[in-house]
């Protein structure tokens, strides 16, 4: 089972913040998507089956798992996104239009 699993870093610099999502559970050597929505939890339908966003679904860069099936992706927090809620969920490709989806989770920036 894929797991994501958001957290964030908090800086003294303002808008030097940062997220890192990480997933577990992934197929070594294969790729791991995480896609974040700010409008809500879904569901949208997309070519891995329902997701918990609602669009406009932004993506993270893709990450390789690696042998113990984990990755790990950090983004940029923008200055002034405190306190805004964010819903993410992530996907592990495992084949032309296949994947497996993970939980997803709705958090609020802080």
């Amino acid at each position: 089972m894929l797991k994501c699993s958001p957290s964030e870093a908090h800086s003294d610099t303002p808008g030097d913040d940062a997220a890192t999502a990480a997933t577990s559970g992934a197929a070594p050597g294969t790729t791991v998507i995480v896609a974040y929505s700010l409008r809500g939890g879904g569901p949208t339908n997309t070519v891995f089956g329902p997701v918990d966003l609602s669009l406009p679904i932004q993506q993270l860069p893709p990450a390789t798992a690696d042998g113990a099936g984990n990755t790990s992706t950090t983004a940029n927090i923008p200055a002034g996104a405190t306190g805004v809620p964010v819903w993410i969920q992530a996907v592990n490709i495992t084949g032309p239009g296949t994947g497996v989806l993970s939980n997803s989770m709705a958090m609020t920036i802080g």
